[in-house]
């Protein structure tokens, strides 16, 4: 809120490619995502949730347009919610002169290899893979030991890596 932002957008894949139990967790996150901002008391609805199938550089210049994002008010912040679209969203907002951090707000999630070498630097949320890994193991041997299913959602703390694009 320091920023002055005043509305949440979001870009992503539809989750129609991913198995039904991970489209449960693609939309639990979005879910929460558009929560915390609305506590924030951020502009947050599934109105400004933008998803592709196949995402094209057009897509953001369709979205920038219909939306005046980056132009007159620069209080508009995007949750970038497919990590492998960051690099391009970089390119069109270089293309087209908008600045990241000033005119418009970005941030993501991922292990931030992705990230690396962005300018300005990126702002996520570092998710800590091994750890997932880890106790994901250890649910699947414990249900192997004990012949129940393994199931529920586990709460794992990330790192937000603070970079110039928020």
């Amino acid at each position: 809120r320091s920023r002055n932002y005043q509305r949440l957008h979001i870009i992503s894949r539809t989750p129609d490619y991913l198995p039904d139990i991970d489209r449960k967790k693609h939309v639990q996150r979005l879910e929460a995502v558009l929560q915390a901002f609305k506590q924030a008391d951020i502009e947050a609805s599934r109105n400004y949730l933008y998803e592709f199938a196949d995402f094209k550089t057009e897509d953001f210049a369709d979205i920038f347009r219909q939306n005046n994002l980056g132009r007159e008010t620069k209080t508009d912040v995007i949750f970038i919610a497919t990590t492998s679209i960051v690099p391009e969203f970089y390119a069109y907002c270089l293309g087209t002169g908008i600045k990241l951090g000033e005119d418009i707000g970005a941030f993501g999630y991922a292990s931030g290899i992705t990230f690396s070498n962005l300018v300005p630097a990126f702002t996520y949320s570092k998710v800590n893979y091994f750890e997932m890994g880890r106790r994901a193991c250890a649910k699947c041997i414990g249900a192997l030991r004990s012949d129940k299913k393994a199931n529920g959602i586990e709460l794992i703390s990330n790192l937000l890596v603070k970079g110039k694009s928020i």
